[in-house]
């Protein structure tokens, strides 16, 4: 079986992120990696890009894969993407379920249908049922448009476009299958403008949620914060609403939920922040290591942060992708 590679791109404010991962057979190989800083003016807003600007500051992200290998999937912010499940009458055809979900959606955005971008999937099919469920994710038509030409024009396919959460979600379930004493733990991710929660596969990814930290990054410091760590003054600004979504999944699963959390992001840069995070939180922190996820080929390849686990997410949700739609891309 020949090998086949996919770039996965997480593009943030504070940095733009790509993983480069080579595949074959179960084996998946994280082979190249690169971080550019300084990101925050290719923004106009927080999820538009300025396409000029982007394309070149980003222009060496499209160098980190092999020649003629550039499939390539991106991580959306979740900000961007309305994700509900739907329940349709069981026994439509293709065209009327689209077309249904079309008019559903519709009613649920301040824009025409003509501007949406809508991707869905079934999530039930039970035989006993008059109706069945589907998962939809909406956004607008032009982020999906200027996010896929700024990957073309530094060299790069886009084959697959999915949310931050999603991403986090795809890096858990290699995480567990590598490793099933993580399976009921959860994951967040502490990055530079926000920190994200993923819960505990038993549970659906909807139970995950997303809290801005950009308004307290530069507060002053006060008598009761002005001895703590930047990182510690921003997590604890969200530090209840995290404790709230994890009793939450307690209240869901019972008393063994989520009894530790997988701690991806830029600040997950050392153990002191995975025991900050275990004190706010009253469970065991753990930062995420890429070579408990994915194979690190050795030559030439530095340490790979706990900055990368949304790029190498989105990479794996790619692969996945590929494996199921992709026959013939490489």
């Amino acid at each position: 079986m020949a090998r086949k590679w996919i770039t996965g791109i997480d593009i943030g404010h504070f940095s733009a992120k790509a993983v480069v991962l080579a595949y074959e057979g179960t084996d998946i190989t994280l082979v190249n990696h690169l971080e550019l800083h300084d990101c925050d003016a290719i923004f106009t807003d927080p999820h538009t890009l300025k396409h000029q600007e982007t394309v070149k500051k980003l222009k060496n992200l499209g160098k980190v894969a092999p020649i003629f290998r550039k499939n390539a999937a991106i991580a959306l912010p979740d900000s961007t993407v309305m994700s509900k499940v739907v329940t349709l009458e069981k026994g439509l055809s293709d065209l009327e379920q689209e077309y249904a979900i079309h008019q559903l959606m519709g009613h649920q955005t301040p824009y025409p249908n003509q501007a949406l971008a809508i991707d869905f999937i079934k999530v039930s099919d039970t035989r006993e049922s008059s109706s069945e469920a589907f998962r939809v994710q909406v956004t607008r038509q032009s982020i999906v448009d200027k996010w896929s030409a700024v990957t073309a024009r530094i060299g790069l396919r886009p084959c697959l476009m999915d949310t931050q959460l999603s991403a986090l979600r795809g890096l858990q379930s290699r995480l567990v299958l590598r490793h099933s004493e993580f399976r009921d733990w959860a994951v967040l991710e502490f990055g530079a403008t926000h920190v994200s929660l993923v819960p505990p596969l038993s549970l659906s990814a909807d139970q995950g949620k997303t809290w801005s930290t950009a308004s307290h990054q530069y507060q002053l410091s006060s008598s009761a914060t002005e001895f703590k760590s930047e990182a510690e003054r921003i997590f604890a600004s969200v530090a209840s609403k995290v404790s709230s979504q994890l009793q939450l999944y307690r209240s869901m699963l019972g008393d063994n939920a989520a009894p530790g959390i997988i701690v991806t992001g830029g600040h997950a840069h050392d153990d002191s922040v995975c025991d900050m995070v275990s004190r706010y939180t009253g469970k065991a922190a753990q930062c995420f290591d890429a070579r408990q996820g994915v194979l690190i080929e050795s030559q030439g390849i530095g340490m790979v942060s706990a900055t990368f686990a949304c790029a190498i997410g989105i990479a794996l949700n790619g692969v996945h992708w590929l494996r199921e739609h992709g026959h013939g891309l490489r």
